[in-house]
This record gives C-alpha cells, sequence and structure tokens, in this order.
C-alpha cells in the first residue's frame, strides 16, 4: 500500500506562505523607511550664506531683472513673471532674498529689509517686523485687503 498520493497539495501551501511571507517583508523593508523630509535649513545656505551667494542667487533667479544693495537694504528690481506670479510665489520668493540677505549681512539685524520694485515702483518689501507685505493691499486670497 502506498501512503503517499499523487498530486497531493500539502507541500506548497507551507511554501506559499513562505513565499508569501518573505515578499510581504521585503515590500514592507523597501518602502518603509524612515525617511524625513529636507528642512528648509537644509534646501537653503542660511546662516552660512555670504554676499557672493546672495549675489548668484539673485543673477540667475529669471524673475530679477537687476539689484542693488545699499547698507541694509536691498533693493530687487523684477519683470512680468514676477508681477503676474500668485501672492504665495511672490511672498516665498521675498522671504528667500530677505533670508540670504540678512545671512549675507551678518545674521538678526533689526534694519535689513528687502524692497521689490517694477519699472521703479514699489511693488513689495519684506521686513523683519512685517514680514511680506504687496503693494496695494494684496493679501493671499488675491484680492484687497480694502475691499
Amino acid at each position: 500500500m502506498n501512503c503517499i498520493r499523487k498530486g497531493s497539495k500539502t507541500g506548497s501551501l507551507p511554501r506559499f506562505g513562505l513565499l508569501a511571507v518573505f515578499l510581504f517583508a521585503f515590500i514592507t523593508a523597501a518602502c518603509g523607511g524612515h525617511h524625513k523630509p529636507p528642512s528648509s535649513t537644509e534646501q537653503f545656505p542660511g546662516a552660512t550664506a555670504d554676499s557672493e551667494y546672495l549675489e548668484k542667487m539673485l543673477k540667475f533667479d529669471a524673475r530679477v531683472q537687476d539689484y542693488e544693495i545699499s547698507g541694509d537694504k536691498l533693493v530687487v528690481n523684477v519683470n512680468e513673471s514676477w508681477i503676474d506670479a500668485p501672492y504665495g510665489i511672490k511672498e516665498r520668493a521675498t522671504g528667500q532674498w530677505f533670508n540670504m540677505f540678512r545671512a549675507s549681512q551678518g545674521g538678526q539685524q533689526k534694519a535689513v529689509q528687502v524692497v521689490v520694485q517694477h519699472q521703479g515702483q514699489q511693488v513689495g518689501k519684506w521686513t523683519p517686523d512685517g514680514g511680506f507685505e504687496a503693494a496695494g493691499g494684496q493679501t493671499k486670497s488675491g484680492g484687497n485687503s480694502a475691499s
């Protein structure tokens, strides 16, 4: 009498279970790592910035026509692409210019400010006390604060 039946599937079930556990563990390890998104201090040199880095950043920014540094004031003349950008993009760009300028001037100086101009008219500014202020009372929602 032969105890082993041909075509028995009892041996393949443990193999399939083992394979499934192995694949699950592999996928979990590959996709479930402890990834930490970069902080804003890692994206921009900030405190280690110098005037040369600031000048390179402004020179290669497509929104910038030209700029002038006068003491504790950075005046950035912008083109139409900055003017046509949404409020948040303007705020972020001006904030980056402010942080880089402040760092290149030696850190936390209260008098440091960035003034943004278009065709000789002030269209925005960033100050340590007030943050970003767009000309004409433009708010984050895109409207005017007076309306």
